[in-house]
This record gives C-alpha cells, structure tokens and sequence, in this order.
C-alpha cells in the first residue's frame, strides 16, 4: 500500500516572512481560503480557512522576495505536524504545509487549472 501526503491550495497570502537558513531563503506565510455554500435557510455562507505555509526557495519554485500579502499562489505540498513547549510549560501542536511547489498567478488562472 502506497501511503500519500499531498495538499493543494489555491489561495491568498495574508503575511509572509522570508528568513536565511543554512544560506537558503526560507518563506513562511499564512494563505487564505475561501468558499460559499448555502445553509439550511438558503442563506450564502463565506468560510475562510488559514493556513500555515512553508516554502524554501529552489530552482522552479517562484522568487518567493516577490510573493506579499494578497498575493494569489497556487501550492503543493505535504502536512507537517511539529510540537513544542511555550515559556508557561503548555504543549503547541503546529500544523504547517512544507511547499514542493508555489505559484503566485492570477487567481482565476488557478481556479481553471484545478477544474480541468
């Protein structure tokens, strides 16, 4: 049995934050999606969803310098599960995508490739 690990977002950064590791640029931003259904009375429903996203530059990713908020990006990736212990002693579990690929396009461009 082949197990699987893949996310695809197509969304909108919110903040992003590039640092210097090992000599490498390192991107980590929150991306926003969104989507509208209908609730019980008809009434239209707009969920946003925030996600963690970690990308580290490499060749035929995008120059992440350029991605900032609004940005629209198209991600692939895998879920990444880290923990660790605030200064009070309490335990995070950290959810984070590790980006194999990122994108920043017109969002409409995104939204067609994912339909096909």
């Amino acid at each position: 049995m082949e197990c699987i690990n893949r996310v695809e977002l197509a969304g909108t950064v919110g903040a992003c934050r590039l640092t210097q590791a090992g000599g490498q640029t390192v991107a980590r931003m929150s991306v926003a999606t969104t989507i509208v259904y209908g609730d019980s009375a008809g009434k239209q429903v707009m969920e946003t969803t925030w996600h963690n996203v970690v990308a580290w530059q490499k060749p035929g990713m995008a120059d992440l310098g350029k991605i900032s908020r609004g940005s629209a990006v198209h991600i692939t990736g895998r879920l990444h599960y880290s923990k660790y212990t605030r200064s009070d002693g309490a335990e995070v579990l950290v959810c984070e995508i590790l980006a194999d690929t990122l994108q920043v396009t017109e969002m409409q461009d995104v939204l067609d490739s994912i339909r096909s």
